[in-house]
């Protein structure tokens, strides 16, 4: 579909399924973008002499998420517009250094999600948005393929269409939500993908082969048993898929050999007993060797099994945390050659294993990841970065011996950290070391002003990379406590269990003991201390103003939950409603007790809520009522709404303000 209109691109977009206010919203950008690419920054809110001005933290960032085309002859990439905020998808010729913008997103209603190369000629890309179906707040998705030389040949690749029921009946198929759910890019086949849609019946995908230059469509799996989630093997052939029954709470993982068209069940397991979690992760190259990470002695590790012996090998493990790896291939033969597990590279290939050896000494105290390669294998592009320093991204080429920066994520905050970071443990009440990163102001003594900040999930883990968000707090003067509490990710089964109906106990338990820990050491000064949050942080740090009013001066949640019972209730409206039931509760007066809301008496402390308008994760009402609950118990509470915000701050203005507030808030009440 080749347009060269603005009325002719409308009409092409119009089959993406996005709501036409977003529509709008993105012609209007790519307009105005086809001029120029302004990179002049906003003009800089005023700063105290030895920091460095708000917007250099909470712009987007410059350049992220770089992309080879298959024959390494061009990279695509994300870059914002500093002035304005726009994401830009960039395709650049590596030869001449021509650049040329594809698609522009403002980050307020439709957002680019991701992008990939289909082939060398059409890049695949993948919007979300916030949308209501009847009654139902949802998220959706669309893919569209846009050809890398025009703009204007841009393409659905899903376009809903009657069915034959039986005899002359027909009806509509269900339009799905989640359009850009890739099964196979087809290697050997680049004129189609496998994608799954969940056309016949909602929540059960089949799956199609669909072309990227025409969007025709041809079923080669019917959904069925519950499958939600469908894997290919690496020569394209379906050979895995993922049962889930959410009223029963059972997982069946199914199989098929390779030239057979039978299904078996491969693993059973109750999705409820974490202890007997299955997570695919990939086949390898023989497509009877299949990846996945099970628990070892109650940590997570990466093994294999034969699909035709059912012999399984252990191939990874570690003494002390639970493996949760990405796998590595030689793009040459799709053979798995290592692993990276959380940003640790191990590498089982010796080729690659010489390469990243050479890497790590040409970039040392840097953790340096190739991100892409050629199908060749020849050129590449390098993240490199550490815990006080954002990425920078460099491309090589292994004939020739070159390494070149590309690009910088946050030009404006530079090479040269200006803080430190260290992991440490910490003993909680009942004896357990918990692990904790602490980053303070380069050269500061304690006791300092101090920031509790749990992380979000909450079964996820603290990033030991780059956060701007501990920069930003840095640079102002904080130290900055961000632990690992119980119920996170990355510690075994054990550990990681006691988020189960643990919200607002032990979990919080050990947030005020690494307050109270940071305090004895002589970090944090304990008239000085606040908590932040976002999403389960923002839950956790109202909690530690209703269970500790008195260890926090003020508390900061952003996009927070702050009424259990509220969101168990709302989850009732969607599949996963018994999985939400089960990891936070189901007996109304225990998730009352747990909840900020019916407890903000307790509060006496200041409060700043901020959230998203269009949050789909947490709903923008649990930030509303809270705000309403305070005000009523004549408690300090500051509320913004963050105008088309979603749960990830993805709007730069909405960022600008996120930091402008919060930064007033603090310094106002840590101050001297």
């Amino acid at each position: 579909m080749k347009t060269g209109t603005k009325a002719s691109t409308k009409a092409g977009l119009l089959h993406w399924g996005l709501p036409a206010p977003v529509i709008e919203t993105m012609l209007a950008l790519g307009l105005a973008f086809a001029l120029s690419m302004p990179l002049a920054g906003l003009a800089p809110q005023p700063a105290a002499a030895d920091e460095r001005p708000l917007e250099h933290f909470s712009r987007l960032p410059h350049f992220t998420d770089p992309e080879l085309s298959p024959d390494g002859q061009r990279v695509a990439y994300f870059m914002t517009v500093s002035d304005t905020g726009d994401t830009v998808l960039v395709v650049q010729q590596l030869d001449s250094g021509e650049v040329k913008p594809l698609l522009v997103s403002g980050n307020t209603q439709a957002r680019i999600s991701w992008f990939s190369w289909a082939n060398n000629e059409r890049i695949l890309v993948s919007m979300r948005f916030a949308d209501n179906r009847g009654s139902t707040d949802t998220r959706e998705t669309r893919l569209v393929s846009i050809n890398a030389d025009d703009p204007d040949d841009v393409l659905s690749l899903y376009r809903p269409r009657n069915t034959s029921l039986s005899g002359s009946r027909r009806r509509r198929e269900h339009f799905s939500q989640f359009q850009d759910q890739i099964v196979s890019l087809l290697r050997n086949d680049p004129e189609h993908i496998l994608l799954a849609l969940d056309i016949d019946k909602p929540g059960e995908p089949s799956v199609f082969r669909v072309n990227v230059y025409d969007s025709n469509r041809q079923r080669v799996e019917n959904g069925r048993r519950q499958i939600r989630d469908w894997w290919a093997d690496r020569q394209g052939r379906v050979r895995i898929g993922i049962g889930l029954d959410y009223d029963r709470g059972e997982v069946t993982i199914y199989y098929r050999q390779a030239d057979d068209d039978d299904w078996g069940t491969l693993f059973e397991y109750d999705m409820f007993e974490h202890a007997d979690d299955i997570d695919i992760r990939g086949f390898d190259a023989d497509p009877d060797i299949l990846y996945y990470t099970a628990y070892n002695r109650g940590l997570k590790a990466l093994y294999k099994i034969d699909l035709v012996s059912k012999q399984k090998t252990l191939v990874h493990a570690d003494p002390e945390y639970d493996v949760i790896p990405r796998l590595l291939r030689s793009p040459v033969d799709e053979r798995v050659v290592g692993i990276d597990d959380q940003g640790i590279i191990t590498y089982w290939d010796e080729r690659f294993l010489a390469q990243q050896q050479s890497l790590d000494r040409a970039l040392p105290d840097f953790t340096n990841r190739i991100v892409s390669l050629s199908r060749d294998e020849n050129i590449y592009l390098l993240r490199s970065r550490n815990s006080t320093t954002p990425a920078a991204y460099y491309l090589g080429n292994r004939r020739d011996k070159t390494l070149n920066l590309l690009a910088e994520e946050y030009p404006e905050l530079g090479a040269e950290p200006r803080y430190q970071r260290q992991v440490l443990t910490y003993q909680a009440r009942d004896g357990e070391e918990i692990e904790a990163v602490l980053s303070l102001p380069q050269g500061s003594d304690g006791p300092l002003p101090a920031i509790l900040f749990p992380h979000g999930g909450p079964h996820t883990r603290q990033s030991r990379a780059f956060d701007y968000r501990v920069a930003f707090f840095t640079d102002r003067g904080y130290a900055v406590l961000s632990p690992d509490f119980r119920g996170s990710a990355g510690y075994g089964y054990q550990f990681g269990e006691a988020r189960m109906r643990g919200w607002g106990l032990q979990m919080q338990d050990d947030l005020t003991d690494a307050a109270r820990w940071l305090v004895e050491r002589g970090t944090a000064d304990p008239n000085r201390m606040c908590i932040v949050g976002g999403s389960y942080g923002g839950y956790a740090a109202l909690m530690g103003a209703v269970k500790t009013p008195d260890l926090f001066r003020c508390a900061v949640s952003i996009n927070g939950v702050s009424d259990l019972s509220r969101l168990v209730a709302s989850q009732r409206r969607y599949l996963q409603s018994n999985v939400a039931q089960e990891e936070i509760g189901n007996r109304r007066s225990d998730l009352r007790a747990r909840s900020p809301y019916h407890n903000a008496e307790q509060i006496r402390i200041p409060i700043l809520l901020l959230h998203g308008e269009d949050d789909r994760v947490v709903d923008v009402s649990q930030s509303r009522r809270m705000a309403d609950r305070l005000r009523n118990e004549g408690k300090q509470v500051q509320y913004i709404e963050l105008p088309d915000g979603d749960h990830y701050l993805s709007a730069q203005a909405n960022r600008h303000e996120f930091f402008r507030t919060m930064d007033t808030f603090l310094k106002r009440h840590l101050g001297p």
